[in-house]
């Protein structure tokens, strides 16, 4: 049982150190933070996106999944959901609500703007 208990130990990876876990934490922090990066990721990720529903391509759908920066608060509240971490947990999650503001409302604008009166299939298979 402990050659076995051995072998699989081989396998798995060191714990982080308290610098390294430290780092990590830098990081998260950082990712979560609004700045002007964050913002301008957000608003052209919504801008393709909403493009790409008005002209029903999936391609231009996918391609702002790739430009949204959503990814990097959520690792944020991933972690501090896990590790306890309340203020990075409330930073990440007033990040994702606020890039969800953002991209609702100028979505909203967009379809406003653009006066489409029918919806595409795109748009249908998402209701």
């Amino acid at each position: 049982m402990q050659r076995l208990t051995a072998t699989i130990r081989k396998f798995l990876p060191e714990p982080p150190t308290a610098e390294q876990e430290h780092k990590l934490y830098q990081e998260l922090v950082q990712d979560a933070t609004w700045n002007t990066n964050y913002v301008a990721l957000t608003l052209s990720s919504c801008i393709i996106a909403t493009l790409g529903l008005i002209s029903n391509s999936t391609a231009v759908i996918i391609g702002a999944m790739l430009v949204a920066p959503l990814m990097l608060p959520l690792r944020g509240l991933a972690f501090g959901a896990l590790e306890g971490e309340v203020k990075l947990f409330r930073q990440s999650l007033l990040a994702i609500a606020g890039a969800t503001l953002i991209a609702v409302s100028l979505s909203c604008l967009i379809g406003l703007v653009t006066g489409i009166p029918e919806f595409g299939s795109e748009v249908q298979a998402r209701i």
